[in-house]
């Protein structure tokens, strides 16, 4: 196999051409697929920070969900990390609901305190984001595109190597990893910060 005669390119190119953000605002089945995907480990996350019992932590992620579902019309996006503490004011809310109907214990956690708080730091937030979003699109692609951006980006082997073992040339790879960044920014920049990974 010749460099010549290998594709490196994406299955089907027509399901980029919308944001899931847009796609999440016009009710599409498949675009709530893909955000519950996403989103929920980072919401239960969120939970269990806060001292939250893994049982109520799931009820609470569930109707965070819901609460997103019903008001995801109205959210604006005015900048970076503006849907991150959207969803966060949503979770939230749904923490104080669920408190006072349940005595729910956080492990001291005052409803006082839940108002002031931000979105717990988690460094590894956007990785898990990342990753998620990446197990979403790379099955969309042939087979030496996902390998290769895999074994670059994620393994963290050099271009040289990879483009030799498949055949290729690291132009080839380079190629590769680009359309599937293309591919994350078009459907997602606007949920994850894309800025900062390899």
């Amino acid at each position: 196999m010749t460099a010549s005669n290998v594709h490196l390119s994406v299955v089907d190119a027509n399901s980029t051409s919308t944001t899931l953000l847009n796609s999440m605002k016009k009710m599409e089945d498949e675009a709530w697929r893909r955000f519950d995907h996403l989103f929920r480990p980072v919401i239960y996350r969120w939970c269990r920070h806060l001292g939250i019992q893994e049982s109520d932590a799931a009820d609470i992620c569930q109707t965070t969900l819901t609460g997103i579902f019903r008001t995801i019309g109205s959210f604006q996006r005015v900048g970076k990390g503006s849907f991150r503490a959207w969803i966060w004011l949503i979770l939230r809310s749904k923490i104080i609901d669920y408190r006072r109907k349940r005595k729910l214990n956080c492990d001291g956690l005052k409803l006082d305190d839940l108002v002031d708080r931000e979105p717990p730091p988690d460094p590894q937030e956007n990785m898990i984001l990342l990753r998620r979003a990446l197990e979403l699109v790379l099955h969309d692609f042939e087979p030496t595109t996902r390998e290769g951006f895999t074994r670059v980006v994620i393994v963290g082997e050099s271009v040289a190597d990879v483009a030799r073992s498949l055949g290729l040339t690291p132009n080839a790879i380079y190629l590769a990893k680009m359309r599937v960044k293309k591919r994350l920014r078009a459907e997602f920049s606007e949920l994850i910060d894309l800025d900062n990974e390899r």
